[in-house]
């Protein structure tokens, strides 16, 4: 569906016509690098994501995804995930950190779920085989399925929070819990997806706001 809405739009309006920047904010960012990979006949040259999340929604002990959960904590993923299939307002404030994670780590594994719920494929818990073993979109985007306001904000870099060995041990090891930059990850290490080779062509992966974007809309 969203390839064919790209044809749609490139195909009616000519500025289109020769090449064009391709941009996407949030769960757009994903989006959009999925367009791109799967439609073998787009034009575009440059793709900006902007707190894409690119390697998964994770939310951990870091101080910036506080703000993240309390939108969850006053309903916001309500829309994506009926209060009746899993309720992120029913926690207090110290079960946010690290029970709620390992209710809905659990809550993930569920095939119906994933079926059912986008949301839910984007997300990523720090257990790596259970993670990749029952989310079939975001590790096999990232060819890391076989491998035996989102937060956090490095997903857009393609950071995420360190693994742990159990669901268990989310909620135990909580607050031990690091990101793990870019560079430091399997699918930069091992180029599952190209990361790495991207990178060496001198790719930009930092931060482009006050660089690129302000300038432009202010």
């Amino acid at each position: 569906m969203a390839i064919a809405a790209v044809r749609d739009v490139v195909a009616s309006d000519k500025r289109f016509k020769d090449e064009y920047i391709f941009m996407g904010h949030s769960m757009g960012g994903i989006l959009a690098r999925a367009v791109i990979e799967q439609m073998d006949d787009h034009k575009v040259h440059t793709f900006v994501s902007l707190a894409g999340a690119l390697s998964g929604i994770s939310y951990g002990p870091q101080d910036a995804d506080r703000i993240p959960l309390q939108f969850l904590a006053q309903g916001s993923a309500a829309t994506a995930i009926p209060p009746a299939v899993f309720n992120f307002s029913n926690y207090s404030t110290n079960e946010y950190r690290g029970k709620m994670q390992y209710d809905w780590a659990r809550k993930l594994t569920d095939p119906e779920l994933q079926a059912t719920y986008s949301f839910a494929n984007v997300v990523r818990f720090p257990v790596r085989n259970a993670w990749s073993d029952t989310n079939e979109f975001m590790p096999v985007f990232n060819n890391m399925n076989k491998y035996g306001v989102s937060a956090p904000w490095q997903m857009g870099q393609f950071g995420h929070y360190s693994d742990v060995e159990t669901r268990e041990e989310i909620e135990t090891k909580f607050e031990d819990l690091s990101i793990v930059e870019m560079h430091d990850t399997v699918e930069y290490k091992e180029d599952t997806f190209g990361l790495r080779t991207l990178d060496e062509r001198t790719c930009e992966f930092n931060l482009v706001y006050n660089t690129y974007v302000y300038k432009v809309i202010s």
